[in-house]
């Protein structure tokens, strides 16, 4: 049997204030294994997936090289997509 020390060190030993505990034992194991299933899936993604790279230097210029051609090419085609807004506008 399952006993507690509350307030006063009062023990609960009946078999109903048991299953309460089990239950919120239950509960609580649950949610601690979906915080560490949301903390496992977190580290799969950006910024915390790159952990392991930032201090690797190559990694880093590597990286914003990547990024800045990504933003040129964004910036192309927003630059195309306006163009291509002022002639419909024309029209």
């Amino acid at each position: 049997m399952l006993y507690i020390a509350l307030n006063c060190n009062d023990i609960i030993n009946t078999a109903d204030d048991e299953m309460v505990f089990i239950n919120r034992i239950n509960e609580l194991k649950k949610s601690i294994e979906k915080q560490e299933n949301d903390i496992n899936e977190l580290k799969t993604q950006e910024p915390f997936c790159f952990e392991k790279q930032i201090n690797d230097k190559n990694w880093v210029e590597e990286r914003k090289k990547q990024l800045r051609n990504k933003l040129v090419q964004l910036n192309k085609k927003i630059t195309y997509n306006d163009q291509l807004i002022k002639k419909i506008i024309k029209c």
